[in-house]
């Protein structure tokens, strides 16, 4: 069961917003891997003092193939920023092992 720690700090994004924009991630996250809908865990902070707009995911899971954890991440990236409404480059993703790592935009190589 993936675990996904997202902190966020948007002026566009109400914090009251934060428990649906998890929900989407989970989902999206849970589609992407072809895993049933509940089977994502999100826990959301807001970061009510951050001085800067911006989004850091990490997730923890059992290892897939690289391939559809890259597009996990890419997705998942692309929803952050369409839902936060930032900016891609303010949004970083990453599954640390094996390494995959994406903005809003984009996956990082």
């Amino acid at each position: 069961m993936p675990f996904i720690q997202l902190t966020t700090h948007s002026p566009t994004a109400p914090a009251r917003d934060s428990a649906a924009v998890a929900v989407r991630l989970a989902e999206e996250f849970a589609r992407s891997l072809g895993l049933p809908h509940d089977a994502v865990i999100v826990q959301h902070t807001v970061a009510v003092t951050a001085t800067a707009p911006g989004a850091v995911a990490i997730v923890r899971g059992r290892l897939r193939d690289t391939s559809v954890m890259c597009r996990a991440v890419e997705r998942a990236g692309a929803l952050l920023s369409a839902e936060l409404g930032l900016h891609p480059d303010l949004i970083f993703v990453s599954w640390p092992h094996p390494g995959t790592a994406a903005t809003g935009a984009h996956l990082l190589a």
